[in-house]
Parts: C-alpha cells; structure tokens; sequence
C-alpha cells in the first residue's frame, strides 16, 4: 500500500458538532459588540454555538441542518474564560462568552454523549456563543447587559475535527 493511500484513508481524528444563528441574531450580535466596546469581536458570520466537540469521531450522528421552527437560546449571563497555551497555539487569552439557555441544544449534547459516545474535555456542557476570543486581562463583564430578543437557531452542522 502506498503511504498516500494510508493517509487518505485515514479516521478523522474526531467530530465536531454545532449550530448557527439567523440573520437577525448575527446583526444583533454584532452592533451589540459594537455598543459595548467589545475588543476583537468576532465578525458576523463566525458567531456559532458548539454542540459537541468529541474526540471519538461520529460517523453516525446525524445533524438536523436547516432548523424550520427555530430554537430560542435565551442569554444568561457573561463570562470571561481563561484559554492557557497548548501544544497547538502559545497564546494565553481571555475568551468573552455569553452563556446560553437553550434546552434544544442540551438534548443534542445529551444524545451525541449516550447514544453516539461523544467525548467531551470539560466536566459540564454550558451552552454558548463567544463573543471575542480575546478580550484582554481584567474586561469587566459586569457592564454588560443583553437587552435584545432571545438568540434565534437555525442550522446545525458538523465537521470533521482537523488534525491541528
């Protein structure tokens, strides 16, 4: 066999799961960057919320892709979390998240975990959308208030993990 053909054929190293948000979500979201002053805002069309980010690849799960009743994810509070250096990027940044309440989305997690075997890296799946994935030391999420409407789902989609 030559070694193109292992490569080729090779598992996807993992799977990963996630939903987007409509048109009118995106707008908010991004002139809600805006007002608030937000460093490094992510731009329109990178806002998303993670289902499942599993190591173990998930041939069999199969993504809902256009949502025709959109999920409603209610904000629930800001938080700042802290990304130390990895083996992969040696950057130390402060990732600014609105965490979410969306029971649609937890049941996709639940099921990726009982009935696919996802893995999951973290002890407890909060639903969210990141806002900025680098806000800087000491952003003061207490400013922060969301006044608009709940966030609206509408896609959900999975990717292969890359192997960097």
């Amino acid at each position: 066999m030559r070694m193109i053909d292992l490569m080729e054929s090779k598992e996807p190293n993992g799977t990963y799961v996630a939903v987007k948000f409509d048109e009118d979500t995106q707008n908010a979201l991004v002139e809600f960057a805006k007002e608030a002053g937000i460093p490094d805002a992510l731009n329109k069309s990178e806002f998303h919320s993670t289902i499942v980010y599993s190591r173990k690849h998930l041939p069999d799960y199969e993504v809902l892709g256009t949502i025709d009743e959109p999920w409603e994810a209610k904000p629930k509070e800001f938080t700042v979390w802290e990304k130390k250096p990895n083996a992969y990027d040696d950057r130390h940044t402060y990732c600014l998240v609105m965490q979410l309440t969306c029971p649609k989305m937890n049941e996709r997690h639940t099921m990726a975990r009982e009935d696919h075997g996802a893995t999951y890296d973290f002890d407890e799946y909060l639903p969210h959308v990141t806002l900025s994935y680098d806000v800087g030391v000491g952003f003061d999420v207490k400013k922060l208030k969301w006044t608009g409407d709940p966030l609206k789902v509408v896609k959900e989609y999975k990717e292969d993990l890359k192997d960097d």
